[in-house]
């Protein structure tokens, strides 16, 4: 086999093997993105950018970030969960979004995030003027869950 052609090799075998979460990118600050529900509204989501397409990215265990304090602030105030918004991605966060992510049947349960989480969960979106309480939205980004 020629230096080329192994080369190749190397590059298909890569290509084949990387997984969706490695193309993604790593969440690391927010963005927003439109309100499913109410497109005139915005919803601030994880991201690894400022760009709706950098919505599509990554956070799992060891992560530390702004991007996991936005998750972990929808996690309690969606979700009724009570982790310390600290920006670290630990076991705690984890198994919170484990949670999160049981109740949707579209949702792989496995703690990770990315833009199937992303599109699955309700997001934090602010304080409801009328009721005084918090609401939470769907968003439908890139690369996620299609929404009906």
């Amino acid at each position: 086999m020629s230096a080329a052609a192994a080369i190749l090799v190397g590059v298909v075998a890569t290509l084949t093997f990387a997984s969706p979460a490695a193309a993604a990118g790593t969440c690391y600050t927010t963005t927003t993105l439109p309100d499913y529900t109410i497109p005139m509204f915005t919803v601030t989501v994880p991201s690894a950018g400022s760009t709706a397409a950098s919505t599509t990215c990554y956070m799992a265990l060891g992560a530390n970030s702004n991007a996991v304090k936005r998750l972990q602030t929808t996690l309690n105030r969606c979700y009724g969960q009570a982790l310390v918004v600290d920006g670290d991605f630990g076991t705690k966060t984890k198994a919170a979004l484990k949670v999160a992510q049981g109740m949707n049947w579209l949702l792989t349960v496995d703690g990770e995030y990315g833009p199937k989480t992303r599109d699955g969960i309700t997001w934090d979106n602010g304080i409801n003027a009328t009721t005084g309480r918090w609401d939470c939205a769907w968003v439908d980004g890139p690369g996620g869950l299609q929404h009906p």
